[in-house]
């Protein structure tokens, strides 16, 4: 049974540990008991260090951001959802002493700047962690800020991301295309989440995910794994989602 919700509450994950609001006790038991997403923090363990910064893009609430900033010099959050934004300033603003490591921003990582159309299709207000470019003909829609992955780097004076956390709910389809060129001159590593079942033409769309993606020496599960990337273009796997880790460094 959940603990009643009695104030901010401390966070202890591994060898991190950091406060988030009195809201969502349950997922947050879930992130303590390992019981979301525990390959993620493994990953962030093995390839975050304080030499270098990192993106989270799709921040949602906070619960990697706050972990890869008690890691890396710097994290740099991007969460368009207001609903979303709204409860991850809140978590970070109970973090003072993460207040130099971690900048938030209620922008949208797309292919071009400028205004944007986000929507979400699984909730009525919003801030469930599903909300994307994608859904933007959805009943539940608001107007974000697009930023280019160039441009996000440039108005920040990013220099030294070797990291980057990318889960947007099927916006990757047509973000990864445009920042192939930077992926293949920098090759940070890439922690993707990539969601074929949420685009109605996934046989012509993956090539272009997998070709931005052949860059990398590595292609790993979250397992550590190696995978062939010419599976995510098969479509027997394309009513799931993958968890992708991309890499030059050794596993």
């Amino acid at each position: 049974m959940s603990a009643i919700a009695t104030g901010p509450r401390r966070i202890l994950k591994n060898r991190c540990a950091f406060w988030v609001s009195e809201h969502r006790y349950d997922f947050w038991d879930r992130v303590e008991n390992d019981d979301w997403e525990p390959l993620t923090y493994r990953i962030f363990d093995r390839f975050l260090d304080a030499g270098s910064s990192c993106l989270d893009i799709g921040a949602w609430i906070g619960p990697t951001a706050l972990y890869a900033a008690s890691l890396a010099r710097h994290c740099y959050a991007l969460e368009p959802d207001p609903v979303a934004f709204a409860a991850l300033r809140e978590n970070v603003a109970l973090n003072p002493s993460l207040a130099g490591r971690i900048t938030i921003l209620q922008q949208c990582l797309a292919p071009a700047s400028g205004p944007v159309r986000i929507g979400n299709r699984t909730s009525p207000s919003g801030g469930d962690s599903m909300s994307s470019l994608l859904f933007a003909s959805s009943s539940l829609t608001w107007e974000a800020d697009g930023v280019a992955f160039e441009d996000l780097l440039e108005a920040n004076n990013i220099r030294d991301c070797n990291f980057i956390k990318m889960d947007i709910e099927g916006g990757e389809f047509d973000l990864l295309p445009s920042i192939s060129a930077y992926l293949t001159a920098h090759r940070p590593t890439l922690h993707l989440s990539l969601h074929p079942n949420f685009v109605s033409d996934p046989d012509a769309r993956m090539p272009a995910i997998r070709d931005a993606l052949s860059c990398y020496r590595h292609a790993l599960t979250p397992e550590f794994r190696p995978i062939s990337l010419d599976t995510i273009c098969d479509p027997a796997t394309f009513n799931t989602c993958y968890e992708l880790l991309l890499t030059d460094l050794a596993a």
